[in-house]
């Protein structure tokens, strides 16, 4: 990852020696956090004690400022005294600063941990969220990001919902339609299976890849065709008898 904002760098140093890291809290608390912290107009935040490598030693600092992984600070103020990302800049300056590969690589690991990165907006946001946390850690962005990766668990991917008729509306239809095709209303195994087989093609048709794709048949036909499957000696007959209604009634207004 570039040192484009933070000098960050690969080099590991001592732990913490036990300080137990707030890493870990959801972006409300941080911010909570964050803003618990304004008293001081200089320093907004206090970081836990972390290592620093000075006149060619390491050691313990409790002080303010973002320190990478090489023990150095990467922020410092007008005065040249260390100090913090500023959130409302830093992020912009990171968005369009980095390379497109390296911005891609940061937007893939946000993206994997449930950040919204949809739009420039939300990935600014998010970076600005890496740069909160690393002020409140007294981090690099580039340190900040490595943990999330490493201890954030992957989003779950979302299971898709399907639309499909109801039940009762099927059942009513089908038992209509039954009453039509074959003169009886469906028996209560014939019509759950007709409600399954429905709602089945109904999801099946809204899970067609790309292309063209027709509708689901309409729940009318889509009956008509089963009572004629489920019973087609009945179906015969009914509309034989159909038939005959007719040709009676034709018959009878000769006469």
């Amino acid at each position: 990852m570039s040192d484009t904002m933070d000098t960050g760098g690969e080099q590991s140093v001592p732990m913490d020696n036990g300080e137990v890291s707030r890493f870990g809290l959801t972006p409300d608390q941080l911010q909570a956090l964050a803003t618990q912290q304004l008293d001081s107009p200089k320093w907004p935040y206090t970081p836990p004690p972390r290592e620093i490598f000075r006149d060619g030693s390491w050691e313990q600092y409790d002080g303010p400022g973002n320190v990478n992984e090489r023990g150095q600070f990467i922020r410092f103020d007008e005065n040249g005294d260390p100090s913090y990302y500023d959130l409302d800049n830093d992020p912009i300056q990171m968005y369009y600063g980095l390379p497109p590969d390296e911005l891609s690589q940061i937007v893939d690991v946000l993206d994997r941990k449930g950040y919204s990165v949809n739009t420039i907006p939300q990935v600014q946001s998010a970076l600005a969220n890496i740069m909160l946390q690393a002020n409140v850690e007294g981090r690099d962005f580039n340190y900040m990001l490595r943990q999330l990766d490493r201890r954030a668990p992957d989003k779950q991917p979302v299971a898709p919902r399907y639309r499909v008729t109801s039940a009762a509306d099927i059942r009513s239809v089908a038992h209509e339609m039954a009453k039509r095709t074959l003169g009886r209303r469906f028996t209560e195994d014939e019509v759950n299976k007709f409600v399954q087989s429905y709602q089945s093609s109904q999801v099946a048709a809204q899970q067609a890849g790309a292309g063209v794709t027709e509708q689901a048949t309409s729940l009318q036909t889509a009956a008509e065709q089963y009572a004629m499957q489920a019973a087609p000696t009945e179906a015969q007959g009914y509309r034989f008898l159909g038939k005959m209604d007719t040709f009676m009634g034709l018959l009878g207004g000769r006469f």
